[in-house]
């Protein structure tokens, strides 16, 4: 399923907001669609390497909750933070859609727990409202903004400021990896 889901996500690809009549001087980016507790959400694909099945995860004390552990990735060890609960989101249960999308930052390579993977939609810039024009709380500081879609929207989340603000790359909220 996850594999199918890899292929379909590799090669379909919608062009949200696109319309021949209008001109833009830039073209859209690529973001992976996901769900996380019904709500949909948006990474740009320029920071995910794959996305795989849900796997056994290693529970590593002293961490905040929503770092539920660390996974082997094929002799890579790898942290993994659920979407649900970093965004306060009910307790999660896991089913066959599960998946992990596996992210890197720079020199950090992470994994996210996400309820179902959706697909890659490609977002022009003129269907985003930024986070600066939304009444977002200060702890909000990962969310991009949201992208209107044909009938719904989308929720952007910056990987890198969610885990600098999350504490993920250091271990401490607030304070980013060195």
């Amino acid at each position: 399923m996850v594999m199918a889901m890899q292929n379909s996500i590799q090669t379909q690809s919608a062009v949200i907001g696109s319309d021949p009549s209008e001109k833009s001087a830039s073209r859209p980016d690529k973001y992976l669609t996901f769900l996380a507790g019904g709500q949909h959400y948006a990474v740009t694909s320029r920071n995910v390497l794959e996305i795989i099945r849900l796997q056994p995860v290693t529970y590593m004390p002293g961490l905040p909750p929503f770092i539920r552990g660390v996974i082997n990735l094929r002799g890579k060890i790898i942290p993994v933070i659920d979407m649900r609960m970093m965004f306060h989101i009910e307790n999660p249960e896991y089913d066959s859609l599960t998946s992990i999308i596996v992210s890197q930052t720079g020199e950090y390579v992470v994994g996210f727990i996400v309820d179902t993977v959706k697909s890659v939609v490609d977002i022009n810039e003129g269907r985003i409202t930024r986070s600066d024009q939304l009444a977002l709380s200060a702890a909000d500081t990962y969310i991009l903004g949201i992208a209107s879609l044909d009938e719904s929207s989308v929720i952007l989340v910056d990987i890198p400021s969610l885990l600098e603000d999350s504490g993920a790359v250091s271990g401490e909220p607030g304070k980013p990896g060195a």
